[in-house]
């Protein structure tokens, strides 16, 4: 396999992400939410491959109380309440 150049762009067309020579596989992090092109040239400067992705917002996070164990003898603070949690980018503990 040749290597390749990897560039992505937001969708101002702002580079976001690039690596040269690269081969295989090209992971780019960081990416915030919105529209993004990710453009492969090969070693001729050609395109040899592009991608149009999406990177959504996670879901809101919804806690609702499931539960509780009060505290019997105030002021320890020995109670418990239980949580269940939806959404965001979990895990949660």
């Amino acid at each position: 396999m040749p290597p390749y150049d990897y560039y992505v762009f937001n969708d101002q067309n702002a580079l976001v992400g690039s690596q040269l020579n690269v081969f295989g596989n090209y992971t780019s992090s960081g990416l915030t939410p919105g529209n993004y092109v990710a453009l492969v040239y090969n070693m001729d400067g050609c395109v040899s491959d592009s991608l149009h992705f999406t990177i959504n917002d996670p879901p809101p996070i919804t806690v609702t109380l499931v539960g509780t164990n009060p505290d019997n003898c105030i002021p320890t603070g020995s109670g418990d309440a239980w949580f269940n949690i939806m959404g965001g980018l979990g895990p949660y503990e």
